[in-house]
C-alpha cells in the first residue's frame, strides 16, 4: 500500500474510527483499526463486538492495499507530524508501516488486515433520514438517563421509534425517564428499535461536528438485529438490544394538579444548593408559597440545611413535594429554554419537567421522593 493524504484529515479519521476500539479487548484483533486504500480514498475502520465505525477521506493512492495498526500508537505518530501538511503512508509485504510527513519518518509494525471483523450487511432494511443537528439534540436530551450496566438491558438502551412521521427517543433508569420528539416528515416507515445508550452517545459525539442529513437503517445481519447510521463519509453499525421498552407515556401525569413555571437558571441554582446541603439522599423539597416556591434541603444529621426562594407562577396547589436534586439538575440542563415547567398530578406520583413555553416534544419524568415529617 502506498498513498498520500492530509495529516489533519487522517488524524480526525483515526480519532473517529477508534471510538469502538478497546485497549482491554479480549480478542487481540479488536485492539486495532483497519486502514484500507483503494481508488481515490483511504478508509479507516474500528470495531468491537457491538459496534463498527468507519470513515473515508480523500487520498492519492498509487498502490492499493490494507493494514491494521494500533490506534493509540498511530495517533501518537500523527501528533508528531506538522499540522496542515500531507502525509505519506507506505506498507510493505510484511505489514511494516512507514509514515513520513514534514521531515518526520516513523516506522511501525502492523498486522494482517484479514483479521479485521467484516462489515455487517443489513438485509430487508427499513430506514429514515433526519438532520444531524436534530438527531444530536434528541440524543443529548435523552441518552444520559440510560443506565450504564446491563442488569436490565432495556434500561441501558435508547428507544428509537418512528410513528406517522414523528421520531421519538426515550430512556428510563428506574427513577426517571426522558422523551424527545421531532418531526421527520411523511413517507418514513414505522419502526421501533433499542440502541445501546453508550453506543449512541459515541455516535452523537461524532455527528456533533457535522451539519448534514443522517440516514438510519434497521435490518437483520444473520441472527442478530443491527442498525446502520450514515452521515456523509461516516458509517456506524450498532448491534441492537432485544427486549421491550416500558411505555413512558403511562408514567406521565394524566391530569394537572399543580403547574409551576420558573426561570431555569433559578431552578438549577436551587438543585445545586440542595446537592451541597444533602450529599446523602440529594433530596430537595419544593413548597408552593405566595408568589413562588421555596426549595428546602437538609442532611440526615441536621448539621447542614438550606432554603431558597424562587419566583414562579403556580397554578393549583397540591402541597409540597420532593425530588432528587441530581436528577432535577440533569433534567433542567437538558432543556434548552429560559423557563421550565413542572407539572404534577399529586405529590406521590411521577411528575414532568419540560420547557416553560409551548410544548416542544421534550420532557423528563421524575419519580418523587418521600417526605418524612
Amino acid at each position: 500500500m502506498r498513498l498520500t493524504c492530509q495529516r489533519d484529515d487522517l488524524k480526525d479519521a483515526v480519532s473517529m474510527a477508534s471510538k469502538p476500539v478497546g485497549n482491554k479487548a479480549t480478542q487481540a484483533n479488536l485492539r486495532y483499526i483497519l486502514l484500507e486504500a483503494s481508488d481515490d480514498h483511504l478508509s479507516v475502520s474500528g470495531a468491537d463486538l457491538r459496534m463498527h465505525a468507519s470513515v473515508a477521506i480523500e487520498a492519492d493512492v498509487s498502490e492499493p492495499g490494507s493494514v491494521m495498526v494500533l490506534p493509540d500508537r498511530f495517533e501518537d505518530v500523527l501528533n508528531q507530524c506538522p499540522p496542515s501538511r500531507s502525509v505519506s503512508l507506505t506498507v510493505s509485504g510484511s505489514h511494516r508501516v512507514t509514515v513520513a510527513c514534514g521531515g518526520v519518518t516513523v516506522r511501525m509494525n502492523g498486522i494482517d488486515p484479514d483479521l479485521f471483523m467484516s462489515v455487517p450487511i443489513l438485509h430487508d432494511a427499513v430506514s429514515f433520514t433526519v438532520p444531524s443537528v436534530t438527531l444530536c439534540e434528541l440524543i443529548d436530551s435523552t441518552a444520559f438517563v440510560a443506565r450504564q450496566d446491563d442488569a436490565r438491558p432495556a434500561l441501558a438502551a435508547v428507544s428509537v421509534a418512528v410513528r406517522a412521521g414523528m421520531l421519538t427517543l426515550a430512556t428510563m433508569d428506574g427513577e426517571r425517564a426522558a422523551q424527545a420528539t421531532a418531526k421527520i416528515g411523511d413517507g418514513c416507515a414505522d419502526l421501533s428499535i433499542l440502541i445501546p445508550g453508550s453506543s449512541l452517545k459515541m455516535v452523537a459525539s461524532s455527528l456533533a461536528k457535522r451539519d448534514a442529513p443522517v440516514t438510519v437503517a434497521y435490518g437483520q445481519t444473520g441472527s442478530s438485529s443491527r442498525c446502520r447510521i450514515v452521515c456523509g463519509d461516516e458509517a456506524w453499525y450498532l448491534t441492537l438490544i432485544d427486549g421491550t421498552f416500558p411505555d413512558v407515556n403511562r408514567l406521565a401525569p394524566s391530569k394537572v394538579g399543580m403547574r409551576i413555571v420558573c426561570d431555569r437558571a433559578d431552578f438549577l441554582r436551587a438543585m445545586n444548593l440542595a446537592r451541597l446541603s444533602d450529599t446523602g439522599t440529594l433530596k430537595a423539597i419544593i413548597t408552593p408559597t405566595e408568589g413562588g416556591i421555596t426549595m428546602t434541603s437538609t442532611d440526615g444529621q441536621g448539621d447542614t440545611s438550606c432554603d431558597m426562594q424562587i419566583s414562579a407562577r403556580v397554578t393549583g396547589n397540591i402541597g409540597r413535594f420532593a425530588l432528587n436534586a441530581k436528577n432535577g439538575k440533569e433534567a433542567a440542563d437538558a432543556i434548552d429554554a429560559e423557563q421550565i415547567a413542572i407539572i404534577l398530578e399529586s405529590p406521590l406520583r411521577p411528575f414532568v419537567i419540560r420547557a416553560g413555553g409551548p410544548a416542544t416534544g421534550h420532557r423528563h419524568i421524575l419519580a418523587p421522593m418521600v417526605i418524612k415529617d
